[in-house]
């Protein structure tokens, strides 16, 4: 080892050492910093998707593959599309006792034990139901808990009493009447009940007894623990357990394990030890899952303890993620056969928590960027020698998470300041350095010092794109339109040195006979060579050499670069080169023979990706290949060229990444960044569902109508040939039902199958008569159709009264004539015989006549009848959307002005007859100044498209309890509720963000829209000005607006109100207008950026 080599060691020593002392500093440091809270991905239901209550009880999921919700009004049968809401109805012979469901079981025979309010029902296969009847208690009475033990009996606790069902007379009673057992307790007081193989445990107050149901003994202890310091019982409200020695039991003074064979007695709860504090102390249900992981829901939080760690995690409800828990109230959960959670809260819905989709972490999400009043668009991620995670905010500057992923931190250097910053690389040197690629140019820092240092040189000041080390330590680097390579120097860089730089811009534009392009991506492959990704073409050359190549897309060249708009370049284990370009993932196959006739190989879209931007590559295990595109990230495996796909449903950031924001850590973890922050996850953890899909029947209808039919062998009767049949599909996939797609043929007349892409739901009219089979076929979005299919049989008749029980009775009904034509011809005179047979067959012939006309009236009826219905169906139809499409504007889909004024003025009727005053919030005005002129330039059809794509903007901005209208044709008004300061600060950031992006007009133009934006306070202030009509106020910040933009140009501005008049007088001023409210110093336009300098000053 030269001299040279040991120095360089002993520095990189010397690095790593600071760099662990100096990351203790800066966690010591009184940087701004948020704690990274623990995060499940879960998705979520409530009423917005169909189900019939928001407070959910209780969960079963049945044989036929169901899962069935219980909520305070209503019982609902899911499919993983939609809700069936059963309720308590009187015409079907009570089928429920009561609508709000407190229990719900699913036995081993298929039936589900619904526990209400007032009572027990059962529902069986067939879709019947039955009450369970008490015979020893009060006529109704509450359902708290329900079991099934060994022996395939069902308990139930009801009324406070623990009772037995007896199937023979569907009658309830209580099991010391049932069971031959000795006990001297009362029964009643019941709260809980839990069964373990032959043990069956209920609770009592603070005790809990064992019933060996082998042995017919009860055994009973009580807990002194459970006690309060006052003397008061802390009743056992829920029980459950995984092993047959421990149980744990939820109080409203939190959890407790309990060991049966020591006897031991641990508790959980807010004032414990860390791992042992759980989120509050009203613990109202838990679960122990397959996985011996303890879920224990509260009254404010959800905590889950891990045995392998020892560990508590605290989850709590997220504002800003909509992927996480959206209520702390937990009052219900569950686990089915696919071990999969169900939490149920009250108020917001309930979740599914899947153990497929937690494989990957969401860093930099928006709750955390709006805690640092940041964007959290990432184009650029990296780690350094430690663990930590480095990020490159869009906009607004550099982040750090540490190590343990606890804690995320703004890096604001001491001299220098990376505000407003568009970073797009990160990368660390051997010595520590952090290279800062951006718009602006060139950055390094220093993280032990945290000094920022700008290199300045004309070269590197217009902006710089990528960034890529070789293996000399050299460092290329590509600006707006040129490749530089700057020479490697020894240890930190510091204002005294001096950049080496080689410049190969004139090189590359050669190649590409181009003088503009962007280079997006450099690497060096393992013989040295460099390729640079340009949007024009790819290029190789070798740095020491004269030798290069660049590779075009050729037309009609199969084997030729897809698209010369190159996003990411990668060489994997077996030094194959792969290229990710705007048009599919290209492998580099190289002619050793003749280099001149190497070549590509494509994959795209039609090959199973399922999506042909390729932003990232990186690689995982068995050389598979991690790909980041605008729909997700898939698993691309280089040895048989299978891909999996993974979607939002697997807790990425968002279906859409960025291009340059894609790194792999030492230790093999994964980094992609996105629109909505960063996805990491180690490559070896994840898991794929990679099974086949399911295939459920879920719903028949006929004309409308649901008809009942066999799960197992579906079977369905029509009619008629002009009746029209509706089949409801599902995968019963709960937790990505929207990755599966269906399709369909009818074997007896098609040989094509038809797909449904975006639904699940086939509709069938004007079969002929006879047999026919519908061949049904489902599979996952990224999979290959199989040969399985699944088939319903659909038998067509040709009308009601061409049955065969309709052509006996005509038989009955001819020989009844005919024999008695025969009586009557036997009493004739025989000289009259012939004339009597005669007449015999033109009553046959007339009879006849009059059946075929009488067939023919009924069915023109019965057709006349459908048709009406559908119809009247669809009058009604239309008239809901066009009501819909009244209040919505067809653009944006925000609410017309007319619609926006009905909602304040019935909001002030409400606040002012209740004597409430109205809640603090703001009007906000977004005005496109440029609208007209944008219109007169291009096609108005072109300005409609860049404005829908400006309103989704918009609407990811709003929160739920904000409204939105388009006051006119360039003009959008909110309604936003809040303190007026943070609303000043959000929508500052939100014109910043809507002013630096460019829209896409839908013929592959982008265009930009200059804004003029306004917040005014509604109401003006805390006292009387909250009787001024709120209309008022808008119609006056919509004038403010006009006025600022014309006065003032594009920019965001608050109006501030100067004055403290009576609401008559303020009233009669607001109308007089903009100007004279300036001019009077009733009101002041002051810029935001101005006001929120100061509010930070001070």
């Amino acid at each position: 080892m030269t001299w040279t080599r040991k120095f360089q060691l002993a520095l990189f020593i010397i690095a790593v050492v600071l760099a662990s002392f100096c990351s203790k500093f800066t966690d010591a440091s009184d940087a701004k910093k948020f704690e990274i809270p623990p995060h499940l991905n879960l998705s979520h239901y409530s009423i917005d998707q169909g189900l019939s209550l928001s407070v959910v009880t209780s969960f079963a999921k049945t044989q036929d593959g169901f899962v069935w919700v219980g909520t305070e009004d209503g019982l609902n049968r899911f499919d993983g599309y939609q809700f069936d809401v059963i309720k308590r109805d009187l015409s079907k012979n009570y089928n429920l006792y009561d609508n709000s469901i407190l229990t719900l079981l699913a036995d081993r025979q298929g039936r589900l034990w619904i526990g209400t309010e007032k009572g027990l029902a059962v529902r069986y296969r067939d879709g019947s139901f039955s009450l369970i009847r008490p015979t020893h208690q009060k006529k109704y009475g509450k359902v708290i808990a329900a079991i099934e033990d060994i022996y395939n009996r069902i308990w139930v606790v009801y009324d406070g009493q623990l009772s037995l069902v007896d199937d023979t007379d569907n009658t309830l009673r209580p099991y010391h009447q049932v069971l031959d057992i000795a006990t001297t307790d009362l029964n009643e007081g019941v709260k809980s009940v839990h069964a373990i193989g032959p043990i069956v445990y209920f609770s009592q107050r603070n005790c809990l007894n064992n019933l060996d149901l082998a042995n017919l003994t009860i055994t009973k202890t009580c807990f002194s623990e459970l006690l309060t310091p006052s003397g008061q019982m802390n009743e056992i409200v829920k029980i459950s357990s995984n092993k047959k020695d421990t149980l744990w039991m939820a109080t409203k003074n939190g959890a407790f394990r309990f060991n049966s064979l020591t006897q031991s007695l641990e508790k959980f709860s807010t004032d414990a030890d860390e791992n042992r504090r759980i989120s509050d102390d009203l613990v109202q249900t838990l679960i122990v899952d397959n996985n011996d992981n303890v879920w224990i829901g509260t009254a404010d939080g959800l905590s889950i303890y891990n045995p392998r760690t020892d560990s508590i995690s605290n989850h709590y409800k997220s504002f800003l993620n909509r992927s996480g828990m959206q209520s702390n109230d937990i009052v219900a959960l569950y686990q089915d056969n696919d071990a999969n959670i169900w939490i149920g809260s009250y108020g917001a819905g309930f979740h599914i928590y899947s153990p497929f989709t937690q494989s990957f972490k969401h860093y930099f999400n928006k709750e955390q960027a709006n805690y640092f009043s940041s964007s959290n668009i990432v184009h650029s991620v990296t780690t350094d020698l430690l663990g930590g995670v480095w990020i490159g905010s869009y906009g607004d500057g550099l982040f750090y998470i540490s190590p343990d992923r606890k804690v995320i931190q703004k890096i604001t250097p001491e001299n220098k300041s990376l505000e407003g910053t568009f970073i797009t690389s990160l990368h660390f040197d051997i010595y520590d350095n952090l290279w800062i690629a951006s718009l602006s140019g060139l950055s390094i820092l220093d993280p032990d010092i945290n000094k920022l240092i700008n290199l300045d040189h004309p070269l590197l000041n217009s902006g710089v794109i990528s960034l890529a080390e070789d293996r000399n330590g050299d460092l290329w680097v590509s600006n707006r339109s040129g490749l530089l390579k700057l020479k490697r120097f020894l240890g930190k860089y510091d204002a005294n040195s001096t950049l080496d730089i080689s410049n190969y811009s004139e090189r590359i534009r050669g190649l590409l006979s181009s003088d503009s392009f962007v280079v997006n991506a450099i690497y060096e492959d393992v013989g040295g060579l460099i390729w640079i990704g340009t949007e024009i073409g790819l290029v190789k050359l070798d740095p020491n050499s004269e030798e290069q190549w660049v590779y075009l897309n050729e037309e009609n060249n199969e084997k030729s670069l897809s698209n010369n708009y190159v996003l990411s370049i990668y060489e994997d284990s077996q030094g194959t080169i792969w290229i990710g370009t705007s048009d599919g993932l290209n492998q580099y196959i190289k002619n050793n023979d003749q280099p001149d006739e190497d070549y590509f190989t494509r994959f795209t879209e039609k090959d199973g990706l399922i999506n042909d931007s390729i932003y990232g590559i990186q690689s995982g295990k068995e050389d598979s290949l991690w790909l980041s595109t605008s729909y997700g990230l898939i698993e691309f495996k280089t040895s048989d060229y299978s891909i999996n796909h993974f979607g939002v449903e697997y807790g990425l950031q968002s279906s859409e990444f960025n291009a340059w924001a894609s790194h792999k850590s030492a230790d093999g973890e994964i980094f992609f960044g996105g629109v909505n922050g960063v996805t990491a996850f180690f490559p070896e953890d994840t898991i794929y569902q990679d099974v086949p899909a399911n295939l459920t029947i879920t719903r028949v209808e006929v004309n409308n109508k649901a008809v009942s039919f066999d799960y197992l062998s579906p079977s369905v009767k029509i009619l008629s040939a002009a009746d029209f049949i509706t089949i409801s599909l599902s995968s019963m996939d709960f937790y990505s039902s929207d990755s599966i797609v269906y399709r369909y043929r009818m074997k007896s007349l098609d040989q094509d199958w038809v797909e449904l892409r975006d639904g699940h739901t086939i509709n069938i009219y004007g079969l002929e008569e006879g047999e026919h089979f519908l061949e049904i076929q489902a599979k996952r979005k990224e999979q290959a159709w199989v040969d399985k299919a699944t088939l319903i049989e659909l038998m067509v008749g040709s009308g009601t009264f061409s049955s065969k029980v309709w052509n006996i009775i005509y038989i009955v009904i001819i020989t009844i004539v005919v024999l008695s034509l025969i009586f009557l011809i036997s009493r004739r005179i025989i000289s009259k015989g012939k004339l009597a047979k005669l007449e015999i067959e033109k009553n046959r012939e007339y009879l006849k006549t009059i059946q075929i006309d009488l067939e023919r009236e009924r069915s023109t009826v019965d057709l006349i009848k459908q048709e009406l219905s559908q119809y009247q169906e669809r009058v009604a139809y239309y008239e809901r959307r066009f009501e819909e499409y009244a209040r919505k504007d067809k653009i944006t889909s925000f609410y017309r002005r007319k619609f926006f004024e009905e909602v304040i003025n019935s909001e002030e009727v409400f606040f002012r007859n209740n004597h409430f005053n109205i809640p603090d919030g703001c009007f906000v005005t977004v005005e496109i100044s440029n609208y007209y002129d944008l219109v007169k330039s291009i096609h108005k059809a072109n300005v409609d498209v860049a404005l829908a794509e400006l309103a989704d903007l918009i609407r990811n901005y709003i929160s739920g309890d904000d409204i939105i209208c388009r006051w006119n044709e360039n003009t959008f008004l909110m309604l936003e509720s809040g303190k007026i300061d943070q609303i000043k600060s959000q929508v500052f950031n939100f014109y910043r963000l809507m002013v630096n992006r460019q829209y896409d007009c839908g013929n592959g133009r982008m265009v930009k829209f200059d804004f003029s934006v306004v917040v005014m306070s509604a109401p003006l202030s805390l006292h009387k000005t909250n009787l001024i009509n709120r209309i008022i106020l808008a119609e006056t910040t919509v004038d403010f607006t006009r006025y600022f933009a014309k006065n003032s140009g594009t920019n965001a501005c608050y109006a501030s109100y100067r004055s403290d008049e009576h609401p008559t007088d303020i009233e009669k001023l607001l109308i007089r207008g903009p100007e004279y409210l300036i001019e009077n110093q009733i009101f002041e336009l002051v810029p935001l950026s101005e006001l929120i300098i100061k509010e930070t000053t001070v």
